[in-house]
């Protein structure tokens, strides 16, 4: 998958979420224990539920590990179910793995050939040739640690006058390019997005922490979208955890739902500016009006786009008013504080030729 055809995803279902599949046995209703594949029936009913929400998902290695064979049979499932029945998701394998480069050209088959994975986590404390296999594999993606979400991330990576996570990016960015490289970065720390996105403005981030671990939606989006939205965020016992009986997938639905919801009102104004842009795709076009599902943009909709554009402008007005009373209430009278203005358009990025040809 390209770094276009994510992004035209992203629009598609008005959302940037990435659901974390990570099951705890312990945690699961009996009905699926009682089966023959506890971990893969769960992970099932969870897809089901959420899959029109959702624009990844994440299956954290550990959690199918610790099963052994059958954890990782159970996790071949999973992947397997949702290329057929959602072949349009990116699949991410969160396995942070890092070794020197025949061993690291063993994961990557691993996990782009046997399993079938989109991309994969990976630290790069060894430097390039630890990343380098992975970058080789056409329209799959390295998402490499940075800065993360964990409390004691500050042992290592915010240390110096140049913290680590930023020399980490600058070097990563020689690697590779906007179509197969990510980033991990946190969302419990959101400050740190605007100097964060000043080394990669084009690039995705794999953002961790929301619900959880105590991360916000509006906190990321202020300060770490870009153009093209550029930013993938996970939620993982959040939502796969939002109930724990037999409804438990209804209640993923819903808690899947309202952040997507959340997500759409600040891709509105994207979405808009994608349909005036000129660089619009028949999915795109499908989402917005079916009728036109075979013509490259709907004809003649000048109402219809005033409409949403009134919509859209609206709705992100309110939101970031609510947030500036918000946040006036804590400051003083006398402050000079200024808000950070909405995510403005930053120049189109650079892809490869082959990506280019792809998305076309």
């Amino acid at each position: 998958m390209t770094y276009q055809q994510l992004y035209e995803n992203i629009l598609a279902k008005k959302s940037f979420l990435c659901i974390g599949l990570d099951p705890e046995i312990s945690r699961i209703p009996e009905r699926f224990k009682r089966t023959e594949h506890p971990v893969f029936e769960f992970n099932k009913a969870i897809i089901d539920a959420t899959a029109r929400y959702a624009v990844a998902y994440k299956p954290n290695s550990a959690f199918y590990e610790v099963f052994g064979a059958q954890g990782w049979n159970e996790l071949e499932m999973t992947v397997s179910y949702i290329r057929k029945r959602h072949p349009e998701i990116f699949v991410i394998l969160d396995a942070k793995r890092c070794d020197i480069g025949n061993t690291a050209r063993m994961y990557a088959r691993a996990f782009f050939e046997t399993l079938d994975f989109d991309a994969v986590t990976l630290s790069p404390y060894m430097g390039q040739d630890s990343i380098k296999p992975f970058l080789d594999y056409k329209g799959k993606w390295a998402i490499i640690l940075a800065a993360t979400s964990n409390e004691s991330a500050q042992d290592f990576e915010f240390g110096g006058e140049e913290p680590l996570y930023a020399k980490v990016m600058s070097k990563a960015l020689q690697w590779g390019t906007v179509d197969n490289t990510m980033f991990v970065v946190g969302a419990t720390r959101p400050e740190m997005f605007k100097a964060i996105r000043e080394i990669c403005p084009d690039n995705f981030f794999l953002v961790p922490g929301v619900g959880a671990q105590g991360g916000t939606v509006s906190e990321v989006v202020k300060y770490g979208m870009n153009s093209h939205c550029g930013l993938l965020i996970n939620s993982s016992r959040g939502i796969i955890y939002a109930g724990s009986g037999d409804d438990c997938a209804d209640a993923a639905a819903s808690a899947a739902k309202a952040l997507a919801d959340e997500m759409s009102t600040y891709l509105s104004i994207q979405i808009i500016r994608y349909i005036c842009s000129g660089r619009k795709s028949p999915q795109l076009c499908r989402t917005i009006h079916p009728e036109n599902a075979i013509l490259p943009v709907p004809p003649v909709r000048k109402r219809l786009l005033a409409r949403a554009v009134q919509k859209a402008v609206r709705a992100a007005a309110a939101r970031h008013m609510k947030e500036g009373l918000q946040e006036a209430e804590n400051t003083s009278p006398t402050s000079n504080t200024r808000r950070e203005p909405l995510p403005q358009r930053l120049p189109v990025p650079k892809t490869t030729a082959s990506s280019v040809s792809t998305s076309s």
